[in-house]
Parts: C-alpha cells; structure tokens; sequence
C-alpha cells in the first residue's frame, strides 16, 4: 500500500482513486525542497516513500489534467510531473482544515473509574480535615451536579468504610 509521505496527508493509493504517487527526484536541490514541503521532523525519504497529486497544481504537469479531462482523455495518460515540478499546494494543518475526526467517545466504565478516583482523592484529602455533618458550606459551581457524590461521600463516612 502506497501513503503519501506529506504530513497531515492521509491519501492512500486504491484502485479508483484518482490519485497518482509521485517518487521523490534523484537531483539533490529538487529532492531538498520536496523534504521541505512535507514537514516531517528528520525525515529522510527512502525509496517507497511518495507524494500524491493533491499536493501539485496543475502547472507542474507535462500535460494539463483538466484539459484532459475535458477531452475525455483523463485515462489515457498517466500525470507525469514536468522535470522541475516541485509540490506547490500548501498543506492544511489540523486548525486550517476543521476539526473533521469527531471526538473520542468516553466510555461508560471507563467514565465511571474516572470519576471513582477523583472521588476516593477528594475524599482522603478530606479525611485530614475535622467532620462536618454539613456539606452546604462547600462551594462547588451550578453547572456540576454533584447531589449522587455527595450522598455516596456521606454514606462511606457512616460506614465506615473510610
């Protein structure tokens, strides 16, 4: 499976996919610049590594592919990149193009551990501190609703489980 080598760039190579993979030149000064372009840390690329066609106007083409296709001829030939093509469309970063992975959904038990060992902290915190039958006097902000922690906080103290 062929990736493109640019950062941020998830294009993968797929039958149908209308994308073409380009090696990275031979000549050094050219080869520079298309390290620069991918904005990968110490990267060195080898010979597998490639760069898609989304990152080339079609400027750096031997042949216009959209006059191509307006002839019909899109498959007739292969994108061949002019000798001195070097990638000029910028890469988004993750700020630039949207937020478009959704957000990792916190699971249930998981949520739940969370929770349980925030709680036991706050409680053994408060364990160094005298008892208060009387939870009123603790601030704690409108939009939290804490009523199932603070019942289960009274209950292990009448326990005596802490």
């Amino acid at each position: 499976m062929v990736n493109c080598a640019a950062f941020g760039c998830n294009n993968k190579a797929g039958k149908g996919s209308g994308l073409s993979f380009f090696h990275f030149p031979k000549d050094s000064n050219l080869r520079k610049q298309w390290i620069y372009y991918c904005r990968r840390k110490d990267f060195t690329p080898g010979d597998g590594h490639r760069l898609c066609s989304v990152h080339f106007s079609n400027k750096c083409y031997d042949q216009d592919p959209e006059m191509l296709s307006t002839l019909g001829l899109e498959y007739s030939f292969r994108k061949r990149l002019k000798p001195d093509a070097v990638p000029d469309i910028p890469l988004l970063f993750e700020e630039e193009q949207g937020n478009s992975e959704k957000p990792s959904k916190v699971r249930g038990a998981y949520a739940k551990r969370q929770r349980a060992e925030v709680l036991n902290e706050a409680l053994n915190e408060s364990l160094s501190l005298p008892f208060d039958d009387s939870l009123e006097n603790i601030s704690i902000p409108e939009n939290l609703s804490t009523e199932p922690y603070r019942k289960y906080a009274v209950w292990l103290r009448h326990s005596g489980e802490i």
